[in-house]
C-alpha cells in the first residue's frame, strides 16, 4: 500500500481550515438573517410598547400628584390646627389677664393685652383667608367678646376700694382695639346691642332704691359709651365687609326702642342713645354701598 505523502496532507488541512471559515460565515449570516426577520416583528411591536409606556408614566405621574396633594392637605389641616390653637390660647391668656386685678394695675399689662390682642387677630385674619371651619373661630371670639364685655361691665370687688385700677377703661380700651378687624367689631357691636336691651329690660323692673341699680346703671352708660367709640372708630372701614352690618344694626335699632320705654325712669339713656344715633345716620349715609341695606332699616335709622 502506498503511504500518504506530505503533498497530500497539506491539501486535507487546508480544506479543514477553508470548512471552518464557511460554518463561522454561515452561522453570521444565519444570525444576521435571524435579525432582519425579526425586524418587521419588532416594528410592529414598537407603538404598542410605546403606548404601554406612557400610559404606565402617565399613570405614575397622576399617582405622584394625587400623593402630593394629599400631603399638602395634612399640612394644611395640620397648620390649620395650629392656628385655631394659637387663637385659642391667645384668647383664653386675654381673658385671664382681664380677670387678674393685680395684673390690671401693673404697667406691663397694657404690653401684654396688645400682644394677645395682636394675635389673636392676626390668627382671625389668617382663618379669614382659608375660609374654612369658621365655626370654630366664631365660637371663640363669641366666647372672647362675652366674657370681656362682662369683665368690663362687672368690676370686682377690690376694685371698688381702688379707684386707680380703672379696670373699666383698660378692657373697654382692649375691645375697641379688637374691633380694627371689621369680623370681631360687628361681633362685637352685635353683643353689645343685645346687653344694652337686656339691661334697659332689666332696668323697668328694677327699684331705682335697688343696692345693684348703681353698676347696673353704669354698666349701661359704659356698654353705650363703647358702642360710640367702635361705630366711630371703624363704620367706614366695616362698609368695605358688611358681614354682620345689618344684624347688629337691627339690633341696635330695637336697643333704642328699649331705651326710649324708659324715658319717665331715666331720660338720660335717651339721650345719649339719640346723640348715637344721630351720628351713626350722618355716617351711613355718607357711605353709598350702605345705601342697599333694608330700606325698612334705613328709614327707622333717619327717623
Amino acid at each position: 500500500m502506498a503511504t500518504t505523502t506530505p503533498s497530500m496532507a497539506e491539501p486535507t488541512a487546508a480544506a479543514a481550515i477553508n470548512s471552518n471559515e464557511s460554518m463561522k460565515i454561515a452561522i453570521a449570516m444565519a444570525l444576521l438573517r435571524s435579525k432582519l426577520l425579526s425586524q418587521p416583528h419588532s416594528s410592529l411591536s414598537s407603538p404598542a410598547s410605546r403606548t404601554f409606556h406612557w400610559k404606565q408614566k402617565a399613570k405614575n405621574r397622576k399617582q405622584e400628584i394625587q400623593r402630593l396633594s394629599d400631603e399638602l392637605k395634612r399640612l394644611e389641616e395640620y397648620y390649620k390646627e395650629e392656628e385655631i390653637a394659637k387663637l385659642k390660647v391667645s384668647a383664653e391668656f386675654l381673658v385671664d389677664l382681664c380677670e387678674t386685678p393685680s395684673m390690671v394695675k401693673r404697667p406691663k399689662f397694657a404690653n401684654l393685652a396688645h400682644q394677645a390682642v395682636d394675635f389673636i387677630l392676626g390668627s382671625v385674619n389668617q382663618e379669614l383667608l382659608t375660609g374654612k371651619d369658621m365655626a370654630v373661630t366664631d365660637g371663640i371670639i363669641s366666647n372672647l367678646i362675652v366674657c370681656l364685655i362682662k369683665r368690663m361691665c362687672t368690676p370686682l370687688e377690690n376694685e371698688l376700694c381702688d379707684p386707680e385700677t380703672d379696670a373699666q377703661t383698660h378692657i373697654q380700651h382692649i375691645i375697641r382695639k379688637l374691633g380694627n378687624v371689621s369680623y370681631v367689631g360687628q361681633r362685637v357691636l352685635l353683643s353689645v346691642c343685645h346687653r344694652i336691651s337686656e339691661l334697659a329690660e332689666h332696668l323697668l323692673l328694677l327699684d331705682p332704691f335697688d343696692e345693684s341699680f348703681p353698676q347696673i346703671h353704669d354698666s349701661m352708660f359704659v356698654m353705650i359709651q363703647l358702642f360710640e367709640f367702635l361705630a366711630s372708630d371703624y363704620l367706614v372701614t366695616w362698609s368695605k365687609d358688611e358681614g354682620l352690618f345689618e344684624e347688629w344694626l337691627i339690633s341696635f335699632l330695637h336697643a333704642r326702642k328699649t331705651l326710649q320705654s324708659m324715658e319717665k325712669r331715666s331720660g338720660l339713656y335717651s339721650l345719649y342713645l339719640d346723640r348715637v344715633t344721630g351720628e351713626l345716620a350722618r355716617q351711613v349715609g355718607q357711605v353709598l354701598s350702605l345705601q342697599k341695606l333694608n330700606q325698612d332699616i334705613l328709614d327707622e335709622l333717619f327717623s
